[in-house]
């Protein structure tokens, strides 16, 4: 961690820069004092806090989607998964790594590991605060002020690993309304309990104010083991609280603490085996799982026979596994923010924002799809294939921002700030991924490969700046850069460990034998540095028309790979040219949005399977994941969205996403069976075209009214080239899991009675009932099953909010 003096210097450096030009207050509120009823008015204009200063998002000349909370909850938004329906350009997945993470993918930009090393290409922003990993956000989606997506490089306000977008979550907080708040409780299939609630009240007239909220949300999956009879898929068990705190000693400051704690305990994804390669590995482990003689040739067709039989079963029904360890996600993570703004003058604004955030997350998958010991995930059993396990994956951030604004004159408004962060922790994440007992067979000991990262450090520090210059009354003019330094460094302990003998073969960069894992230990670090910039123009053709050219340019840091001793990769960038519209027409009936974008990237981080090792004495190969860089790749795209008051009561909506990338130049791509080929010109494998609708009628009644609101999201299959698919695998399979396009359609009845402040609603989910599966791999390298992860099939259930105070 750099010592006090360096970060002191950054941060007084970032302020006396700023003091030294004298300003005047932005005229503009602060968002968080605004409560914006854009859910129930489609066409109105929700204050956001893109640019990190509050304004109209009709006059951001950038691509933002936002949500006020009122419209995630009315479009039954309850987690990130939700999101990407009606955002151009996004994508949520599920991570298979962990339960309570998901993996976010903006204008064709996503990363293919959760690890602390390995930083993801869209920021995620909880009340300013920087969150780097994506644990735990399956939690928290409830009694927020709004989420703003932004698309592209946002590089200089939002500073590190930003070369996709951002993700914006404003939490509500503590207000000087007095005694308001509500209750919430929703109850559907499989057994769906979830209670949400908050209370604001006033410890002192207009000085301070205390907001809190919770929720605790289970549910059984949607699909369940046969073998251990535990259910899979989509299962709920969290429990997560939030206190706001607000605090207005003077008509000049502001300072605001929120903090929250939350407790995960959940199962993890529904996984099918759908067709399976022979390898002689495979084969042999399943013939010693049969009790049979794995060297007999009678042996190995009776065990092709027998994960045939368990194919057929996963081809026959999806929500049915056949998994044989029992799996778990235990997340337990607290965070704190605290954020001060002190007006040194009416021209001059000073803010800081501080985050801390620690989290454990320990877990156990069976990635296999089959009742056989073959690929297990973070083994924690007794018995003859016991060794230690330890806690998956720990961590702990700590982020400062300061940053000073204001405005010279009538013409000119600015912001100047400085940026730090550290990151320690220890990801296990690759640890104990089990190729079965098949080295017992040839008179070796049964080796387990074991790979572990402790003292995992992400240090960062910024300087950064971003002005606007409104060289007339519609004519504004943004400048802006940004200044990152990144270190990054770790410890590897990788090692091939046999419980019969009590000792590891390294893998690191020696082969001894040892007695300990640590004295596997190899060291490593290294530095970077980047500069991210944007010049834009922006014109307001009439007061509800606005058009803007933006070139922009971020940097996301390099870093390293766990699993092998491999070079440290290197940083990408991207640099971004957009052309974009805004407006309103009809009176304020018809609000859209339009985009079109081409991001051109350098030394893009891929990420890709390869063959790792034959271990010895036993033939065999094990997989794994390395990130490369791609010299180059360039990604085109077209984002449209709109929002039409038809009538008083009936309002419609849209968005339409075009997404095309290719790779430009990449002469060292790696195919499925790990060959160096010559992928340049290759298209990306990501969906090209999206779109979504979505309609609300409102019917008014003397006590209050009634609405339908349903919508309906589709998304085109993706497009993988032939280098990163199995040619073994049947045609018909390879276009359900990789290439199946998706409609989704869910309806939502609500009636909002006035009186009493009382909200009943109905609702149902993938309406249709369309169950399928995406893409899972657990291949060893050279064969084995591929796995079919189940997605959510239809949910419906009823939910009830009582709110009390105006709230």
């Amino acid at each position: 961690m750099i010592g006090n003096v360096r970060l002191t210097a950054l941060l007084a450096a970032a302020s006396v820069c700023a003091m030294a030009t004298s300003a005047y207050a932005q005229d503009a509120p602060e968002a968080g004092d605004a409560r914006v009823a854009a859910a129930s008015e489609p066409t109105g204009d929700i204050v956001v806090t893109a640019r990190k200063t509050a304004e109209p998002l009709s006059k951001v000349p950038i691509s933002v989607s936002a949500f006020t909370g009122e419209a995630l909850e009315q479009a039954g938004i309850k987690t990130p998964l939700d999101l990407a329906r009606d955002t151009p350009s996004l994508r949520v997945s599920q991570s298979l790594q962990a339960s309570d993470s998901v993996q976010f993918t903006l204008r064709g930009q996503t990363a293919g590991e959760i690890q602390l090393t390995i930083d993801q290409p869209v920021g995620i922003y909880i009340d300013g605060v920087n969150y780097p990993r994506v644990y735990g956000l399956t939690a928290g989606f409830f009694d927020l002020e709004r989420i703003e997506v932004l698309k592209g490089p946002q590089g200089t306000l939002y500073g590190r690993n930003t070369t996709g977008g951002a993700v914006n979550i404003v939490t509500k907080g503590a207000d000087y309304d007095g005694t308001h708040g509500y209750i919430f409780g929703e109850f559907g299939n499989h057994a769906s309990r979830r209670i949400n609630g908050a209370i604001n009240t006033v410890l002192v007239d207009d000085k301070l104010a205390f907001r809190f909220a919770f929720q605790n949300w289970q549910r059984n999956g949607y699909g369940k083991s046969r073998i251990t009879g535990q259910d899979l898929g989509g299962d709920k068990n969290q429990t997560f609280l939030r206190g706001s705190l607000r605090w207005d000693p003077t008509s000049d400051l502001s300072v605001e603490l929120k903090a929250d704690w939350l407790r995960v305990r959940e199962h993890g994804a529904l996984m099918t085996a759908r067709f399976y390669v022979p390898v002689s590995q495979t084969d042999q482990q399943v013939a010693i799982d049969l009790g049979l003689n794995p060297t007999l040739a009678s042996s190995i067709t009776a065990a092709r026979n027998a994960i045939q039989n368990v194919v057929t079963l996963g081809n026959q029904d999806l929500l049915t596994s056949d998994v044989q360890d029992l799996s778990f996600n235990n997340l337990d993570h607290h965070s704190v923010g605290l954020t001060i703004k002190y007006d040194l003058s009416p021209d001059l604004t000073l803010k800081s924002i501080t985050g801390y955030r620690y989290l454990n997350d320990d877990r156990q998958f069976d990635l296999d799809g089959t009742r056989y010991n073959i690929l297990t995930y973070g083994i924690d059993s007794p018995g003859p294939n016991y060794y230690p396990h330890w806690d998956l994956t720990t961590d702990k951030l700590f982020t400062q921002e300061l940053n000073l604004s204001g405005r010279l004159g009538s013409s000119f408004d600015f912001l100047l700030g400085g940026f730090y962060s550290y990151e320690k922790g220890d990801d296990g994440s690759t640890n104990n991924l089990r190729a079965g007992q098949v080295s017992q067979i040839v008179g070796s000991p049964y080796t387990i490969n074991q790979t572990r990262a402790v003292n995992i450090i992400s240090e960062s520090w910024a300087l950064f700046m971003q002005d606007n210059w409104h060289v007339t009354d519609t004519l504004t003019l943004t400048g802006g850069i940004r200044y990152s330094h990144e270190r990054k460094g770790l410890t590897q302990q990788n090692g091939r460990f046999a419980p019969s003998l009590g000792n590891y073969t390294c893998t690191t960069n020696t082969s001894a034998v040892v007695t300990d894992l640590t004295q596997c230990a190899v060291t490593r670090f290294s530095s970077w540095n980047g500069v991210s910039w944007l010049a834009s123009a922006s014109w307001q053709v009439t007061p509800d028309v606005m058009v803007y050219a933006k070139v922009s340019k971020g940097f996301k840091a390099g870093g390293y790979d766990t699993r092998p001793i491999a070079p440290p990769f290197n940083p990408e960038s991207a640099q971004d040219y957009e052309l974009g519209l805004k407006g309103r027409f009809l009176n304020g009936r018809l609000r859209t949005n339009l985009a079109i974008y081409q991001t051109e990237y350098r030394n893009k981080q891929e990420q890709a399977i390869v063959p790792l090792e034959i271990i010895p004495g036993s033939g065999i190969l094990v997989a794994t994941s390395l990130t490369a860089n791609a010299a180059t790749a360039t990604i085109r795209g077209i984002e449209a969205d709109f929002n039409a008051r038809l009538t008083d009561n009936f309002s419609i909506g849209g968005s339409l996403t075009y997404l095309h990338g290719r790779y430009g130049s990449y002469t060292t791509a790696l195919n499925f069976a790990g060959a160096t080929v010559d992928a340049s010109g290759e298209a990306f494998a990501d969906p090209r075209w999206s779109y979504s609708l979505n309609a609300k009628y409102v019917v008014p009644m003397s006590s209050g009214e009634m609405r339908f609101m349903a919508d309906w999201a589709w998304t085109e299959g993706r497009h993988p080239s032939a280098r990163q698919i199995d040619t073994a695998l049947p045609a018909a399979l390879v276009d359900e899991l990789f290439r199946q396009d998706v409609g989704l359609l869910n309806v939502r009845l609500e009636y909002f009675h006035k009186p009493a402040d009382l909200t009943i609603a109905l609702y149902a989910t993938n309406v249709l009932n369309k169950v399928y599966q995406v893409a899972g791999s657990t291949r060893l390298g050279t064969g084995g099953a591929q796995v079919g992860v189940t997605q959510e099939p239809r949910m419906f259930g009823i939910s009830f909010r009582k709110g009390f105070g105006g709230e």
